[in-house]
């Protein structure tokens, strides 16, 4: 382009001066989602190599083990009804999803693993073990034996049947065991063409785990200790003593001579097998109580899942036991905010805080709070949060991202949401309506008052003076809060009756509704919303984010959409990705979108990349970007599909400095533009 004479060079840029006087809207854009990054906890445990897989209530992660035992995620597959049990061996995992099916997944490029299939016959199988170079599966009526010399084609071997049903299967050499829970334990010998005979079984005992190594065997029996088991004559096993542990004994495991046991109460302790079958006790680890299952990578390192995280154990010469990285989460995942460059989660785990610049991997995540959380909001530097029968606590999120506890708002029973305002708060009970507490100091909120509802109110929102809460089988209804302590009812707005999410940006109100579907108010008039337009259900959404001329909603049908709301009378559904589980939270920072499940967070893959400067989206940077981000800043133009592209200095904002860059790239050739930092 033949830039123009200097004088028309200049001219632009004095008439933008005389009219910019503040930043330019923020807007942030997601289009056509194709993928997704996962975090989240895992239910059970086997390594394969260098890695370690966990199976989760949606499929599977891969992670990557390092020498300090720190673990970073490589690696998900996603598998409707998840993974219950896990066994691999190479770099094939063999795992039973929630319907009893035995499936295989290949993790030799364990950062895309591939589902390889079913195998066996289609049955409920309840019970999955490794044993050389067979795998051996358990279920109801019947056990079978496949050759698994070829990893990812298994050959049915052997089959034995028996009465009842098994709940553990445990193999090493030429014995297997199954426990099958107050029946007892069916033992029996796996001969070397991997056929399958039965030869004994021990009753009069309940048994729902078990390890062996051949020749004894080990089956926690909750209060009762551990039970030892002689398996030396498969045709009369039998019971010969008893490990009395603290507590409840609920998990077990065993490398070479030590054995590892997972009590409910006092956490992990270690024996030593210096005469089998009895064990000698050593140490323990009391910080780990409530273990839900172990793996075991060799006598000296151990891994404990529980509530989903995985942690590292090591265990020294001496038995002693120490808790040495923790690298996976799990819980319920609520609410998702974003302040500034981070990343808040809340979950029945606590609140976790991740770098939003970053991928989302593992190492991304802090906990800053062990609390289990309701719901959260952010108003400002300060974060609201509302946890149960513990009430509400208050924060301060500091420039870096941690979090500074200001106060606790008690709770008369469990809550619903929160709401901020100026200097008071609100938070919704179950039982006592809502409460409201003034915060001029946030270390000592002040009791104001409070209305009583017929039902539980899950969520609020604010305009100005006005409140707009959720009331389950009535409807969103309108509060008058000029006098602060006595909000006084005005009525409801219609299609909202089993409202679920509640969102205002400027003067428009946005309202989830399970039954109607999506709907649009203008708040032209507070206290009489016009409905501007209505997505009706079956699109069922549950919980709202705005960014600039979009819409992010999450469905009760486990999809996230993207709606252009540019004309509020004329929505526009861009985009709907389908994910596993409940859809919890959304919130969009740059080019992600951050959802939140039951069982995991992720983040959705977007569109085309980011051109710095191109306002339209077009993939060229020229004359109609600029024109478009005058307009867009000086006389109500269209906002730009993506904040950052407007950014082009990355200083944080959209400005007069901006524009004036933009105008002497196009028109000069100027200095490279950047990829912004919009908040």
């Amino acid at each position: 382009m033949i830039p123009p004479p200097p004088m028309l060079r200049i001219v632009p840029i004095l008439l933008i001066a005389v009219v910019c006087a503040s930043p330019c809207a923020a807007v942030e854009f997601t289009l056509a989602p194709s993928g997704s990054a996962l975090w989240g906890g895992g239910q059970a445990i086997t390594l394969s190599g260098e890695w370690l897989v966990t199976g989760h209530p949606d499929g599977l992660r891969v992670w990557q083990k390092t020498a300090g035992g720190q673990g970073r995620l490589l690696g998900q597959l996603e598998i409707r009804g998840g993974v219950q049990t896990v066994a691999s061996t190479g770099t094939v995992v063999y795992g039973l999803d929630g319907a009893g099916t035995a499936l295989m997944v290949n993790i030799a490029d364990p950062s895309n693993p591939s589902d390889e299939g079913e195998f066996g016959p289609a049955h409920e199988w309840s019970a999955l073990a490794i044993n050389g170079h067979f795998a051996l599966l358990a279920g109801t009526d019947s056990a079978m034996s496949f050759d698994i010399a070829d990893p990812l084609s298994p050959v049915l071997a052997g089959i034995t049947r028996y009465s009842g049903a098994a709940t553990a299967i445990a193999a090493h050499d030429s014995l297997f065991a199954i426990a099958q829970g107050t029946a007892g334990v069916l033992v029996g010998r796996q001969h070397s063409d991997g056929t399958l005979s039965l030869q004994g079984q021990l009753t009069g005992q309940s048994i729902d785990e078990l390890v062996t190594d051949g020749n004894y065997g080990w089956a926690p029996q909750g209060d009762s200790g551990v039970l030892i088991l002689d398996l030396t004559n498969p045709n009369l096993p039998t019971s010969v003593a008893r490990i009395y542990t603290y507590g409840v004994a609920t998990h077990l495991s065993l490398a070479g001579d030590r054995l590892l046991v997972a009590d409910a109460i006092a956490g992990l302790s270690s024996y030593r097998l210096i005469a089998r079958p009895f064990p000698f006790w050593q140490a323990e680890l009391n910080t780990l109580p409530g273990v839900d299952g172990l793996g075991a990578e060799s006598p000296s390192r151990f891994y404990a899942i529980r509530d989903g995280e995985v942690f590292t154990v090591n265990v020294d010469v001496a038995g002693r036991l120490s808790q040495t990285a923790q690298f996976s989460h799990t819980g319920d995942y609520r609410t998702v905010l974003r302040y500034r460059d981070w990343i808040f989660v809340m979950s029945t785990t606590g609140i976790w805080r991740a770098d939003g610049t970053l991928p989302l991997v593992d190492s991304n995540f802090i906990r800053f709070s062990s609390q289990s959380i309701q719901s959260a909001v952010l108003a400002g530097d300060k974060l609201l949060t509302a946890e149960g029968y513990s009430g509400a606590r208050l924060y301060r999120i500091k420039n870096d991202g941690s979090l500074v506890f200001l106060s606790r708002i008690p709770a008369l029973t469990s809550m619903g949401g929160v709401v901020f305002s100026r200097d008071s708060l609100m938070v919704l009970d179950s039982v006592y309506g809502f409460q409201i507490y003034g915060v001029t100091n946030p270390y000592a909120p002040a009791y104001l008052g409070g209305r009583a509802l017929d039902r539980q109110a899950p969520v609020a929102a604010i305009y100005r003076n006005y409140l707009y809460i959720s009331e389950p089988l009535q409807g969103v209804s309108i509060w008058n809060w000029q006098y602060t302590a006595k909000p006084e009812k005005l009525g409801f707005l219609p299609h909202t009756r089993r409202t679920e999410g509640i969102l205002i940006d400027g003067n428009r109100l946005y309202v989830a509704d399970r039954d109607s579907g999506l709907t649009i108010f203008d708040l032209a008039v507070p206290t009489n919303p016009a409905t501007l337009a209505r997505i009706p259900a079956p699109f069922s959404p549950t919980t709202l984010c705005r960014a600039g001329r979009l819409l992010y909603t999450g469905q009760s049908d486990s999809t996230v959409s993207a709606i252009d709301v540019l004309d509020p009378a004329a929505p526009v559904v861009l985009a709907e990705t389908r994910i596993p589980g409940r859809v919890n939270g959304v919130c969009q920072f740059g080019e992600r979108t951050w959802v939140s499940t039951e069982s995991a967070v992720r983040t959705l893959a977007v569109g085309p990349p980011l051109l710095p400067g191109d306002f339209n989206a077009d993939g060229f940077v020229d004359i109609f970007d600029l024109t478009s981000m005058i307009a867009y800043c000086f006389s109500a133009g269209d906002p730009p599909y993506r904040l950052n592209s407007t950014d082009v200095n990355a200083d944080g904002q959209s400005d007069l400095i901006d524009i004036v860059l933009l105008i002497d790239y196009i028109f000069s050739g100027g200095p490279g533009l950047l990829p912004g930092t919009v908040e």
